[in-house]
């Protein structure tokens, strides 16, 4: 499976704002969450991750960071 998907920042301040938008964000942009671990929830769906790398995209910080990688059922 390969994977390009935005989620949870590693810098803490950034996380906890994530954390205390991701309600309201979620009812504004149709179901969307902006604090989840991609990579532990690719793991914890039974995938062996190959290949992980991180980015970020063109605007704000509480929603820009990418995790881009390759998955393999375990």
């Amino acid at each position: 499976m390969l994977f390009i998907e935005h989620g949870r920042a590693p810098e803490p301040s950034i996380a906890r704002l994530q954390d205390r938008l991701d309600r309201p964000w979620g009812m504004f942009a149709g179901g969307c969450h902006i604090n989840r671990r991609i990579d532990a929830l690719i793991r914890q769906s039974g995938f062996r991750i190959e290949h992980l790398a991180h980015d970020r995209m063109p605007g704000p910080r509480i929603y820009n960071y990418l995790y881009e990688g390759k998955a393999r059922p375990e």
